[in-house]
């Protein structure tokens, strides 16, 4: 789960400037995609155009364009009680995320997506990014859909994240 901040969003996060802005994209990826990956941006009106970090699993190094369309992010975490999911809500008016979501309805592959967050000052390479992301639960509306992401080992980590051994637990070893 490779992340790292470039020197400019890093700079931007330490001097908390308020004229920098921060570009947030998603790449989602499907095996059903013919075209490759379905890339977007938020907050913008028009399209992205950046280069991606060398070590992208698809188009590595190149410039690359993100959709304009606007999307809540919600990145993954934790508590006290194990990890939390990440969310996306994204916005459906156009019908784009409808036409997506149903072309991923013929495999039983898992929709991988891959966030990414550039400086405004610096579209040579994204700042921060999370890779081996995972969509579940998607309903779709006429205005959007919200889905639940999170990493595909966390997801299927034994809870409460303990060995099921004879010693403590004799019962499931019963014949």
């Amino acid at each position: 789960m490779p992340q790292f901040l470039s020197a400019a969003l890093a700079q931007s996060y330490a001097s908390a400037s308020t004229d920098e802005d921060i570009l947030i994209t998603i790449e989602l990826n499907h095996a059903s995609f013919a075209d490759g990956p379905e890339r977007f941006v938020t907050g913008q009106q028009t399209p992205l155009v950046a280069k991606l970090e060398p070590g992208a699993p698809f188009n590595p190094g190149e410039t690359v364009t993100f959709k304009a369309m606007a999307f809540d992010f919600l990145p993954p975490g934790h508590n006290e009680n194990g990890p939390t999911p990440a969310r996306v809500k994204m916005d459906n008016v156009s019908g784009e995320i409808a036409r997506i979501m149903r072309q991923t309805i013929s495999g039983n592959d898992k929709v991988e997506i891959i966030y990414r967050e550039y400086a405004g000052s610096d579209l040579s390479q994204p700042g921060q990014v999370y890779y081996g992301l995972m969509l579940k639960k998607v309903p779709v509306t006429a205005l959007s859909a919200v889905g639940e992401i999170g990493w595909l080992e966390v997801q299927e980590q034994a809870f409460p994240r303990q060995v099921y051994d004879k010693l403590r637990y004799p019962a499931p070893f019963v014949q």
